[in-house]
């Protein structure tokens, strides 16, 4: 009796003839059919629902496929077993024909998701890829180029105006009588912990972990370093500014405005802008250069007093540096130097690399009165320097582009320490600014019409000071000089100069343009060859204090120098409402509505710096800038709000001034950056491929 379940039976019946053979033993498979038990059908319904698991797998993500092929090849093993085979004849494929089906459609699947979805092409196309962390190179990687072109929802611009707004934010926080600080970290080798709250340090010190906002970033530090350039003074208004007119304006191009035709409007406003801070400004007394000292200074008494004796010393339109003093005491001492504005010609050639500058001891100059074209005629002074290891700081009218990777190739592979600046002053005074400084340096001027030239160098004709700087457009030069007499001689035939060209000028003889460039190169050689170098020594308890200290009395110098030089206006950001009050009622005389718009982005971003301002007191800052336009219309543009008495005064008469040149600065160089950011289209990077086996 076959068993029950399907097992070998045995013990077979006994034949009932001797001559009979017994049955050959049946599969159990066979006694089951035989029975109508049809387990064919069972075994192709349990791979239909494998089928459908694996189907459910890939649809899941992640590591479903996979999942799905084991989930597929279990069902496989299952179905080429002895019942499979013997009801289906799969043969030694493993698979029947639904079985060929099902892994047809889970290869047509994966080759879906990972080839053809609209997820994997726009992946591939590379428009919106997120960069974080996988954007962090290594040495041994390849690096391609690759253009990110911006869609049509302004993904690139949206994401570098998040790292614009995170360094506003951060710079934000310091400006103001009651600011804050922010703590810099220390990077070995390079940088030194600080507390600090000037406005370019901090913006200098941000790097974003994300590539594309690290460029709205970047961009928004050009502004600040721009005036930090050119005044000094305004590094923190100018980055608000262009932060808010970027914020202004992205909001209004996304929404389908023409860029072009916003940033043309915004042009216009910043030009009527300048026009009406001009207006506005007056001559600063010396009242205000102190009062500007002092609160530029962060209310230090002490370095403001001793920054307005070191001008009283050397005149107000001499030189004043800073420098650190040994003790804790801060001092002033007048040296002998000079000052002009020239900087060095590469920024490879620098030596101090925190702060970019060309510094020297004990310096010899090379002063030429003529261009430099070949880089064989420099071979006999660099040779000198490098057999002697001398500093050497080249004076030249012009130098040719192979000259000046000469002198880079030079520095670099012939470890000589050597930088070059072009001839102070305009072309047709070189001679005579060389002569000047051939006179303090006990130097020659090399000058092919007076007969000498490269070919007959000898060190004798070289100049010596004491120390050299030099920047990125100023270089200064210290001396020590115990004889006056020639520089008073000169100085004396200077003055002479000067007015002989007033003369000229009453006369009309030449153009008014061509006397007034020669008289300013006069009355600036006029001012060195009569007043020295104040130093403004600033001492401190500790080193993190010094450098705090520092970076505050180097602002209170420039924005000192800045009142000098171009007058003051109403500070507390009480210009700029003024100013923001006037664009909105110039901008309702505009017929056009995107050159309107410009205007009206332009006169809303002025209002930034006192809502910061207020922000950082504690008070709400629309209301304070509700209550400066309401003193305004009744007392005049004269009146403001005062931060630390929380009051509205009269600002002139309080002290509380701004340098017109750092507002003017600041309003000029943020609106260049931010109509520069609106106008971005796309952005090319290097894109990281990262080597295989990493």
């Amino acid at each position: 009796m076959p068993s029950p379940l399907g097992f070998r039976n045995t013990n077979p019946p006994k034949s009932s003839s001797p001559l009979l053979i017994s049955p050959q033993p049946r599969h159990g498979m066979s006694v089951l059919a035989e029975r109508g038990l049809n387990l064919g059908k069972i075994i192709r319904f349990g791979s239909l629902l494998l089928g459908i698991c694996v189907v459910l797998a890939v649809f899941l993500g992640g590591g479903g496929v996979e999942e799905g092929r084991k989930a597929y090849n279990l069902g496989a093993g299952v179905s080429c077993s002895p019942i499979n085979r013997y009801f289906t004849g799969c043969g030694g494929t493993g698979l029947g024909e639904r079985g060929q089906r099902k892994r047809s459609m889970a290869l047509n699947i994966k080759n879906f998701r990972e080839n053809l979805s609209p997820y994997a092409q726009k992946k591939k196309s590379g428009k919106k890829r997120v960069i974080g962390d996988q954007d962090k190179t290594n040495p041994d990687d390849k690096v391609e180029k690759r253009v990110l072109v911006e869609d049509e929802d302004y993904s690139i611009l949206i994401r570098m105006k998040r790292g614009v707004r995170q360094v506003a934010d951060l710079v934000g926080a310091t400006i103001g009588p009651k600011g804050r600080n922010v703590v810099l970290g220390v990077e070995p080798g390079k940088y030194q912990p600080g507390i600090v709250n000037d406005g370019i340090t901090i913006a200098e010190r941000v790097k974003l972990d994300d590539a594309i906002e690290n460029l709205g970033a970047q961009m928004l530090l050009e502004a600040g370093a721009n005036v930090n350039e050119e005044s000094g003074d305004g590094t923190s208004t100018a980055i608000l500014l262009a932060a808010t007119m970027i914020q202004q304006g992205l909001r209004v191009i996304t929404a389908g405005v023409n860029p072009r035709r916003i940033t043309e409007g915004m042009e216009l406003a910043e030009k009527k802008a300048l026009q009406y801070i001009r207006e506005l400004t007056k001559n600063a007394t010396d009242t205000d250069l102190r009062r500007i000292a002092y609160t530029s200074s962060g209310d230090d008494e002490e370095a403001s007093e001793l920054l307005i004796k070191a001008f009283d010393d050397v005149g107000r339109n001499g030189v004043v540096k800073i420098g650190k003093s040994r003790t804790s005491v801060s001092s002033t001492r007048i040296i002998e130097g000079w000052q002009y504005k020239r900087g060095y010609i590469r920024e490879e050639l620098t030596n101090a690399q925190e702060n970019t500058k060309w510094i020297a001891k004990n310096c010899h100059l090379l002063l030429i009165n003529d261009p430099i074209m070949k880089p064989q005629d420099l071979i006999k002074p660099l040779k000198w320097a490098q057999e002697g290891n001398h500093q050497l700081l080249i004076m030249a009218e012009d130098y040719g582009q192979s000259v000046i990777q000469g002198l880079i190739m030079a520095k670099l592979k012939g470890n000589m320490d050597i930088c070059a600046i072009r001839a102070p002053g305009m072309t047709a005074y070189n001679a005579e600014n060389l002569g000047d400084i051939a006179l303090l340096s006990n130097g020659t001027v090399i000058d092919e019409l007076a007969g000498t030239t490269l070919n007959s160098f000898t060190p004798d004709m070289l100049g010596q000071v004491k120390a050299v700087e030099v920047g990125r457009s100023m270089t200064t030069l210290f001396g020590d000089f115990n004889n006056r007499e020639p520089l008073e001689q000169r100085a004396w035939e200077v003055k002479l100069d000067i007015e002989n060209l007033r003369f000229r000028q009453q006369n009309k003889g030449d153009s008014d343009r061509a006397i007034e460039d020669a008289l300013q190169d006069l009355v600036e050689r006029q001012g060195r060859l009569t007043s020295g170098i104040a130093v403004l020594e600033v001492g401190a308890s500790s080193e993190v204090e010094l450098k705090n200290r520092m970076l505050r009395v180097e602002d209170a110098l420039c924005a000192t120098r800045s009142a000098i030089r171009m007058g003051v206006v109403p500070g507390g950001g009480a210009a700029l409402v003024s100013l923001s009050r006037w664009l909105t009622e110039h901008a309702k005389t505009i017929e056009d509505d995107e050159i309107r718009t410009g205007y009206k982005i332009i006169a809303k971003s002025l209002l930034t710096p006192l809502r910061q301002i207020a922000n950082n007191a504690g008070i709400s800052g629309d209301y304070v800038i509700q209550r400066v336009k309401d003193i305004q219309d009744e007392k005049g543009t004269d009146y403001g709000w005062d931060a630390n008495t929380d009051t509205l005064l009269n600002l002139r008469d309080q002290g509380i001034i701004d340098p017109t040149r750092s507002i003017i600065s600041a309003i000029e160089n943020a609106a260049s950056v931010a109509r520069a950011f609106l106008t971005i289209k796309g952005v090319v990077r290097d894109r990281v491929r990262v080597k295989a086996g990493l």
